[in-house]
């Protein structure tokens, strides 16, 4: 299986472990993703308020501008990793169907 352009391609003879790897895979990276915004909101927590206002070093952009596009960033990837889960759940329904 092969994901390009936000598309799956099945490889002739492709296996349902193939498959089930693929699923674990986008699921370990939903983990990671899930983390990375826990250890985030966490450094938030933490931090004064006055910092969201401040730029950030070597940058024109401020901290809340930073932390908004990291959110954005990870939404955009979760909704990719949403689709190709689901992609792969519907090919694995249908191997096996005659057309």
């Amino acid at each position: 299986m092969k994901a390009s352009c936000g598309l799956i391609y099945l490889s002739a003879g492709e296996t349902h472990a193939s498959k089930v790897n693929f699923l674990i895979g986008s699921r370990h990276s939903i983990g990671l993703i899930k983390a990375t915004q826990k250890e985030l909101i966490q450094n938030i927590d933490r931090s004064d308020e006055a910092l969201l206002n401040k730029t950030v070093p070597g940058k024109d952009y401020t901290f809340a501008y930073l932390i908004k596009g990291v959110i954005d960033h990870d939404i955009y990837h979760l909704g990719q990793l949403y689709y190709l889960i689901s992609a792969a759940k519907k090919a694995n329904e249908n191997s096996g169907k005659d057309d």
